[in-house]
């Protein structure tokens, strides 16, 4: 008995691609969802995916989206980020974390598009914290020490 190659799925820049993938995973799996798991060499969990595959509007191959989460890790087997998508898009929250396991970043995201941002520093006090408003956000920015430093306003680019 033979394996057949379905899908090919690469890791590029943390984001999933996937290429090649025939209509029978859509039929096979439309309702549980494929993952797939890598280690380092030194048997520590390097990353894990999971995610499904649904039909875009035009139902063609570039129209194929795919909703799931990525989390990755460092060889001592501590998380440096988890992602969450749904229909190709980032949806709620996305973290990082610093190599001593403090957390480096959680963003909030909603259609791919960032409702918040926090950010610290690798001591784990509160380096800045983004709130995005209709024309403009707002960036409170603080010390080492926790300490407000700063309030800036960034006007919104699209």
């Amino acid at each position: 008995m033979g394996l057949k190659i379905i899908c090919r799925m690469s890791m590029v820049s943390s984001f999933l691609f996937l290429a090649d993938c025939s209509r029978v995973i859509n039929e096979r799996n439309a309702q549980k969802p494929l993952s797939s798991t890598r280690y380092y060499a030194n048997g520590m969990k390097s990353e894990y995916v999971e995610f499904k595959i649904s039909d875009g509007p035009g139902k063609t191959a570039p129209d194929t989206v795919y909703s799931g989460s990525i989390i990755k890790w460092d060889t001592l087997g501590n998380m440096i980020f988890r992602r969450r998508y749904l229909n190709g898009r980032l949806e709620g929250d996305s973290e990082e974390w610093f190599p001593n396991g403090v957390r480096r970043v959680l963003q909030t995201f909603h259609q791919d598009k960032s409702d918040s941002s926090v950010y610290w520093y690798a001591n784990g006090v509160l380096s800045k914290r983004i709130r995005p408003g209709k024309d403009r956000d707002t960036m409170y920015v603080y010390d080492e020490s926790g300490r407000l430093q700063g309030v800036e306003v960034l006007e919104n680019v699209e």
